[in-house]
């Protein structure tokens, strides 16, 4: 019996939305790579916009309170600046893995010169 102060199913809850946030991240970090390497562009490159499309049917879709909960360390990881999140399928230079209920598109910022 799960009783002591601290424990109990409320812990529970909490690690497993925890879990579902860093399974989330390290999900658009693998879409983010695929997309960069699907566009011969550096992983080092800096993403203006990256765009998620929740285009599969999930049983937890991304919300905005999901990707708030992993915004910072996301967006350092991936090297972007701003994100966002679309309903249905991506443009044609989606990068979409099997098995992951969305898609990411980037707009890659301009380059100083």
């Amino acid at each position: 019996k799960l009783t002591d102060k601290g424990t109990g199913s409320h812990s529970f809850f909490r690690s497993e939305e925890k879990m579902h946030e860093v399974d989330t991240m390290s999900r658009l970090i693998d879409s983010v790579r695929k997309w960069k390497s699907q566009q011969n562009v550096s992983m080092k490159k800096l993403v203006a916009e990256l765009h998620v499309y929740n285009c599969g049917v999930a049983e937890k879709p991304l919300t905005e309170d999901v990707i708030a909960s992993v915004k910072g360390d996301l967006l350092a990881t991936t090297n972007s600046q701003k994100i966002s999140i679309h309903s249905g399928k991506g443009p044609e230079t989606e990068a979409f893995i099997e098995g992951y209920p969305f898609s990411v598109d980037c707009i890659l910022a301009e380059e100083e010169g």
